[in-house]
């Protein structure tokens, strides 16, 4: 017998683009028993319990559309499901973690309902649904919730897996420019761009730091006398190794001096402005213990100031006296230039530098300021958001410094080719990757034959999953992916990439097979699928079926260009189609035919492609014409598309390189082929349906 109680039936991470919105969300879905005849404005006092205990749901706007809207629904009733969802919200909005995506549907099934709710992090969405149904069975009943317990624990775990200020700086200035991002560890390792595009940067640190200029930099002598010798100032001094010699030092430089740790960050064991020799003795004991060495130097008199370099150039500068001021637009263009050369001397891409001096807006010569230090992975929080001054741009400056302007319209992507449906998605996909791969281009794909890497089948199980498509997209080696994801893994776990350059749909059966998701009809499986046209970029093509006149509808959907595809007769849509200047693949008198509305090409007769005809694995006609779609919507050349078609087998005995791209097997062109199949062991909003 059901009660009025809000049982989790199922709590699922959609990692990826999926049928709510193009970011990763916790689907829930959650019974509410008898609260179905109980929605809130049956309940005395709930209401009021609930938005006294969480005041911010006043903000919530929900279907209103405006600040206040949320509660408006409660006072005049809405049900447990949609409350939750604006509760889970509200939690981890108030534990850190700024999100304002949330839908709740029905399904058809009496009290049972789909939550699904923005998360950041698996862990902390998954905390915050299960907080958010305690909360609100504490308000409904009318009991005590401890909401200051809940919220430390939501707060701890935001703290743990949340990226760091500086990470997420340079994520978020990625993200603005259409840059996907994936994170490689539980911490700040972050891979911006896919496949052979990608970069990779940990804090503000990238893959184009130098190990050996990070060493140089943990080394504070080493960093002095290269900077000295290429005429950067720098202050006097030498190591020491004793207090006695520490004392010598200081008389040799001249008082005042710096009596600091050779290897030491944080300004740890640094003593400042010593005079006196036993102040100077006390000083090296204690900076001994900090680091392996000593460093007694001259005082140089001034501020401190941190100067953010990026690419050789000056970001931005603060300085600092009892809080970190900003300070850029005073900078003397002879002070801009001497770090920038510092960061040059020293090998560092990215380097905070330490510079004291009186009067920034000046030459450091004219006043005897120095360099005291060059930073390997320096802190961005005080330049993005100093105490006084104008917030820089730090992580926008690193994101142009990795990915320069012009370099591409779509800068860290590769061409990313999605195929979804339930009729011969498989062989499109090997008939794609095939087609690329005699184009020259190291092509990974991920299919319910395996996982393949430029011909070679490197894993036999089912690869349609997120899990085997994230493997390629962090593959150094792999610079095109194709993947196959049917209607079941995207409700399961989401696309494995944000945006493709290009989507193909076959059909929208399988209603059948999905009853396990509440998915019961064929406009059900069409939202489902539209998730696939729905992440097209808008430089790219979705490759649609003409056929079957329920899918069409979805080319409205499509951000970017559209290729209609269809076998003999031509549908009505398709010659629309052409009418209005777009593209399409069809065959006509056993021709495989590419149109547009004022210019028809034939590639050849049926009786050209064996794969059609395979005693074994025959393509089926559809899937030849969708393949070829895919192809022409990728730029290659009708010789070429024609050329890989007529060699294409799905045996997987065929040879892993076509006639076109076979050569002479080098030394190196062997090695190159042991690095791509090594490479597979790298560890591994749009509106609401």
């Amino acid at each position: 017998m059901k009660r009025k109680d809000i049982e989790l039936l199922r709590v699922t991470y959609l990692r990826g683009p999926n049928v709510w919105t193009y970011r990763p969300v916790i689907e829930a879905w959650v019974d509410i028993g008898d609260l179905e005849d109980f929605p809130s404005n049956k309940i005395p006092g709930f209401p009021e319990r609930l938005a006294a205990w969480l005041p911010g749901l006043a903000a919530h706007r929900c279907s209103v559309g405006e600040p206040g809207g949320f509660l408006l629904r409660l006072q005049e009733g809405t049900w447990p499901a949609h409350i939750m969802e604006h509760v889970a919200i509200e939690l981890q909005s108030l534990a850190g973690m700024q999100v304002g995506f949330g839908r709740a549907r029905q399904t058809s099934q009496r009290s049972i309902y789909k939550v699904a709710v923005r998360a950041l992090n698996e862990r902390v969405g998954r905390a915050a649904i299960t907080a958010a149904r305690d909360l609100l069975m504490a308000a409904i009943e009318d009991r005590p919730y401890d909401l200051d317990s809940a919220l430390g624990v939501l707060r701890d775990m935001v703290d743990r897996h949340q990226l760091g200020p500086s990470t997420a700086a340079i994520v978020d200035a990625a993200t603005e420019h259409r840059i996907p991002w994936l994170c490689l560890n539980e911490g700040d390792l972050v891979q911006l761009g896919y496949g052979a595009c990608q970069r990779r940067i940990w804090t503000a640190k990238t893959d184009k730091t130098s190990a050996i200029a990070e060493g140089i930099a943990s080394d504070k002598v080493l960093t002095k006398t290269l900077l000295a010798a290429c005429g950067v100032p720098v202050p006097e001094g030498r190591i020491v190794d004793s207090p006695g010699d520490a004392w010598e030092a200081a008389e040799d430089i001249g008082v005042p001096v710096v009596v600091k740790p050779s290897d030491a960050d944080h300004s740890r064991g640094v003593f400042l402005d010593l005079t006196q020799r036993e102040d100077i003795e006390a000083a090296f004991n204690l900076a001994d213990a900090e680091g392996r060495g000593v460093i007694v130097e001259c005082f140089v008199l001034g501020a401190k100031h941190r100067l953010l370099v990026v690419g050789g150039r000056l970001v931005e500068a603060t300085r600092s006296e009892h809080m970190w001021i900003d300070f850029t637009d005073e900078v003397h263009p002879d002070v801009a230039a001497t770090v920038g050369l510092a960061a040059r001397v020293v090998g560092l891409d990215i380097a905070g530098i330490d510079l004291v001096a009186q009067d920034i807006s000046r030459p450091l010569e004219e006043q005897g300021g120095a360099i005291v230090k060059v930073n390997a992975g320096p802190s961005l929080p005080m330049h993005l958001k100093p105490a006084i001054g104008t917030p820089r741009p730090a992580g926008p400056a690193i994101v142009k410094h990795l990915f320069p302007p012009g370099a591409s319209a779509n800068a860290g992507r590769i061409p990313v080719v999605g195929i979804t449906g339930s009729r011969g998605t498989t062989a499109i996909a090997r008939l794609v990757a095939w087609l690329l791969h005699s184009a020259g281009k190291h092509v990974g794909l991920a299919c319910a034959d395996g996982l393949y890497l430029c011909g070679r089948r490197v894993e036999k199980s089912n690869c349609a999953r997120w899990e085997a498509g994230r493997r390629l997209l962090i593959n150094r080696s792999v610079d095109a992916a194709i993947l196959e994801n049917g209607a079941e893994m995207i409700l399961r776990e989401g696309l494995s990439y944000d945006r493709c350059q290009v989507g193909v749909v076959t059909d929208v059966d399988g209603a059948d097979t999905l009853g396990e998701f509440y998915i019961e009809e064929a406009d059900q499986v069409y939202n489902v699928l539209r998730t696939q046209v729905d992440v097209v970029l808008p430089e790219g093509v979705a490759v649609l079926n003409a056929a079957d006149s329920r899918l069409v509808p979805m080319a409205e959907l499509c951000d970017g260009e559209v290729v209609f595809y269809a076998v003999d007769p031509i549908p009505e849509a398709l010659v629309a189609h052409l009418a209005n200047g777009g593209r399409a693949v069809f065959v006509r008198d056993g021709q495989l035919v590419i149109a547009t509305a004022r210019h028809e090409q034939v590639l050849a007769r049926l009786e050209s492609f064996p794969c059609l005809t395979h005693a074994i694995r025959a393509l089926s006609l559809e899937a030849l014409l969708a393949g070829v779609g895919a192809a022409l919507a990728l730029g290659l050349t009708s010789d070429l598309i024609v050329a890989g078609a007529v060699t294409f087998s799905l045996d997987d005995a065929a040879p892993a390189l076509s006639p076109i791209a076979r050569g002479p097997k080098t030394k190196a062109r062997q090695a190159d082929e042991r690095l791509t199949t090594d490479a597979t062991g790298c560890p591994a909003p749009r509106s609401p349906t």
